[in-house]
């Protein structure tokens, strides 16, 4: 599914976007903050069951950690953590850095990300982070511009790989696969959240998400009579739930899958099914929002040789 950056939107519905996403990033912050370290949380005791032991003073690689670092600075508090993104991330007010931006990411990318900052949004949410985490200053974060599908890295680099809601963005998810098992040292894990095209929110726009609607119906992606109601905020390679399973499956034998299941949605959906929506689709895709993957790479291979 194409961006929005793709579509011809008029600068009415781009202030509309721009507004929702301000009140999404301001609404209780404190709260923002808590039920991300909850999920961290979880996600770290998810890893070290798999580690067979804590996840402090490992090298730790994020694929995709977004302009505001929030999982890689709450786990680079106890381990050294290099992140990667195809967009560059800027950390300051430097002009040249949203020169750049704008340049190699384009204007919509560059504009949201200057107003984030000068609206203070990122500042806001960065100081209420690091008093949760009882620390002054932001722990420093290995951040380089680099493609997932063709890492720079020498093998056996990290003890843990995570990715959070990037790959439904991946053009190349396989290759990123692979390039995650190769990089992995034998015996590390690595842990990855897919946000799910074929969830209800699946298709990232903005008014779905923030829960404003604007009389978009749901699962509208779905559905031939409402998918051009819809504007996703980014690209979508539309992966669905059972192909996902089996593009892990192959690539990281032995892969624990997770579905977390919004039960709430369960009326709506029984609606749209007896007026003969999403016949097409299967109850667990259309009521899962992620898929969560946990893998451990073996430690040796047969005949003792590293994989």
């Amino acid at each position: 599914m194409r961006s929005y950056t793709q579509r011809r939107v008029g600068p009415w519905h781009r202030l509309k976007e721009v507004l929702k996403l301000y009140q999404m990033h301001v609404h209780d912050v404190p709260c923002q903050v808590r039920e991300l370290l909850a999920d961290v949380a979880n996600t770290r005791r998810s890893i070290e069951a798999l580690l067979g032991g804590e996840l402090v003073d490992k090298r730790v690689l994020e694929i995709g950690p977004g302009q505001k670092l929030k999982t890689a600075t709450i786990l680079a508090h106890r381990n050294c953590v290099t992140a990667i993104d195809l967009d560059f991330v800027a950390r300051d007010y430097h002009v040249g850095d949203y020169m750049r931006m704008l340049r190699d990411n384009g204007a919509v990318r560059a504009g949201k990300t200057l107003a984030r900052k000068v609206l203070g949004i990122d500042r806001v949410f960065e100081r209420e982070l690091l008093r949760a985490l009882e620390i002054d200053e932001a722990p420093q974060i290995q951040l380089l511009r680099m493609d997932a599908a063709k890492m720079a890295f020498d093998a056996s680099m990290f003890d843990c790989v995570v990715s959070f809601s990037v790959f439904e963005h991946l053009r190349r998810p396989a290759a990123v696969l692979d390039e995650v098992k190769r990089v992995l040292f034998p015996g590390g894990v690595a842990c990855v959240y897919v946000h799910l095209f074929t969830s209800e929110t699946g298709a990232h726009d903005v008014r779905v998400l923030s829960g404003q609607r604007d009389g978009i119906p749901y699962w509208a992606h779905l559905r031939p009579e409402h998918r051009h109601l819809v504007r996703p905020n980014s690209y979508l390679n539309e992966v669905r739930l059972g192909d996902w399973r089996a593009l892990f499956d192959s690539h990281w034998p032995g892969a624990r899958f997770e579905l977390f299941r919004e039960p709430h949605l369960q009326g709506e959906l029984a609606r749209v099914r007896q007026l003969g929506g999403l016949a097409n689709y299967e109850d667990d895709e259309l009521l899962s929002s992620v898929l969560a993957v946990l893998w451990k790479k073996p430690p040796t291979a047969p005949h003792g040789l590293q994989v």
